[in-house]
């Protein structure tokens, strides 16, 4: 594979359809992650964590229907989380975690399994599993707006009125 700058991932990956398994775990690869990826139509294992990739997760991934292991963990990509991910119907283990994607992630198929440490790191990055969801903001309740003394006192001005209340009532019916 020819590249023209060191470091970078070639531009074409030749003629390699029946790879299963491509690992390039820190090896300090820049740029993107190159479209013809789709082309490795058997590719089981996907790494390119530690890396200096930049750019866009591209969206024909979700085409690589026997992928098992999505391992994107590289500091600086950015933009979504292509929708057509969740077409990835045999992944087990993702990580998408200490990227700069935003938006939501998407709802569906496998995405469903995968905890919070898997895409930690992603400030802008919102929907289950997280506790962030950017599609509906709810208004905080007033409790969790106060201090924490402001909310002792409060209540606790709650429990007071409840015995008091309580009492009087035990004493009407004592009567």
């Amino acid at each position: 594979m020819k590249s023209s700058k060191a470091g970078a991932i070639p531009s074409s990956l030749g003629h390699l359809i029946e790879l299963e398994s491509l690992d390039l775990y820190d090896n300090k690869l820049s740029g993107t992650i190159p479209q013809q990826l789709v082309n490795l139509t058997f590719l089981a294992y996907l790494n390119f964590s530690q890396n200096q990739l930049t750019g866009l997760i591209p969206s024909s991934l979700g085409k690589l229907s026997d992928l098992e292991l999505l391992d994107l963990f590289s500091y600086k990509l950015s933009g979504e989380i292509p929708q057509q991910l969740i077409n990835l119907t045999f992944l087990e283990y993702l990580n998408f975690s200490k990227d700069q994607l935003m938006g939501p992630i998407p709802l569906g198929s496998q995405f469903g399994i995968f905890s919070n440490s898997y895409f930690e790191g992603n400030r802008g990055l919102s929907n289950f599993p997280l506790s962030r969801n950017c599609r509906t903001i709810l208004p905080t309740p007033y409790y969790e707006e106060m201090s924490d003394s402001e909310s002792s006192g409060f209540i606790w001005k709650f429990v007071v009125m409840g015995y008091g209340f309580g009492l009087i009532i035990g004493l009407m019916m004592g009567r």
